[in-house]
């Protein structure tokens, strides 16, 4: 059932992604990717906190997990049925807007992007492929932390689950206003270079509730660059060649899950505070290296100059 479920999210994800993108114009993928981001956040918290729900009623612990599997399959079928009402928008109606992929905008007022640019859509995946799999050094095992370190219940742990996602969602949101003003590529980079340090912190010898705080933080402000990274990568990037971006974007997983492997090890050898500090260094590395460049390559002026637009 995880096979099946996992072979069918990558072979629809990244062809909705590209339908979904290429019925947007240039300058207002931004504020859209944002919503769309939000509400899979916002139904990630609905989700657990569902299973928290399931986890107080009075039976076995093992029949409540089953039981939260069986909703959340039981909602994703339906769901997924809509992906075949999708299809690719006729190149009549948006000729305009793969012009402005192509052309920088030129012909629409928006500054036009230079072709030097084209390491910009190169930078955005290498990032959130080296971020991914270092995420997944710690992040299947919080819930371990919490549990052995921070002395949580499984209920608690559900909640923190919970409101971590609403936390990026609100973070995600904020992000897109800030976007408006300083710019998606700074925006991103200050965004990971705070999570980063909150992430820091949590090796430290606090409270249950400041480590709380700042794993929220961390969460909020780690899941809210997603949306404008992407956005980036769909300006910079052909229609013809989305699909493939997406697919690279997919491929993550696999580094995620490797990571995840060397993770566990490192844990069961010197503790998840040492885990979570060489992921820090990681995050941090990563961010100074293929961020730190898009703030000179993405023209601020591109995303300042679409605000009014977006309003």
């Amino acid at each position: 059932m995880a096979l099946f479920l996992g072979v069918f999210q990558e072979l629809s994800g990244s062809s909705w992604r590209s339908i979904f993108t290429d019925s947007l114009p240039q300058g207002k993928r931004a504020p859209a990717f944002v919503k769309n981001w939000i509400l899979q956040l916002l139904g990630a918290a609905c989700a657990t906190l569902l299973a928290a729900l399931v986890m107080q009623l009075p039976h076995e612990e093992i029949w409540c997990i089953k039981l939260s599997l069986w909703c959340g399959l039981s909602i994703m079928v339906p769901m997924s049925m809509a992906i075949l009402r999708m299809a690719d928008p006729e190149a009549s109606e948006f000729p305009k807007f793969q012009e402005d992929s192509e052309a920088g905008l030129s012909q629409s007022g928006r500054p036009r992007v230079s072709r030097c640019c084209a390491t910009v859509p190169c930078l955005c995946a290498t990032f959130f492929v080296t971020s991914t799999a270092t995420a997944g050094l710690t992040a299947r095992f919080f819930v371990l932390f919490f549990t052995n370190e921070v002395q949580l219940s499984m209920t608690n742990i559900y909640l923190l689950e919970a409101a971590a996602s609403l936390a990026g969602a609100l973070c995600s949101q904020a992000s897109e206003r800030v976007a408006k003003h300083a710019g998606r590529s700074l925006t991103m980079f200050c965004a990971v270079v705070l999570s980063t340090c909150s992430t820091f912190l949590l090796t430290a010898d606090l409270s249950p509730e400041l480590l709380s705080a700042f794993f929220l933080l961390r969460r909020g402000l780690g899941n809210c660059f997603k949306p404008l990274l992407d956005s980036i990568i769909a300006d910079f990037t052909p229609s013809a060649h989305r699909g493939k971006w997406n697919a690279l974007l997919s491929m993550s997983r696999v580094g995620w899950s490797g990571t995840a492997f060397l993770g566990g090890y490192l844990a069961d050898l010197c503790g998840y505070r040492y885990v979570i500090f060489v992921s820090s260094l990681m995050f941090s590395a990563a961010a100074c290296l293929f961020l730190g460049p898009l703030v000179w390559l993405v023209p601020r002026s591109l995303d300042v100059k679409q605000a009014p637009a977006a309003n």
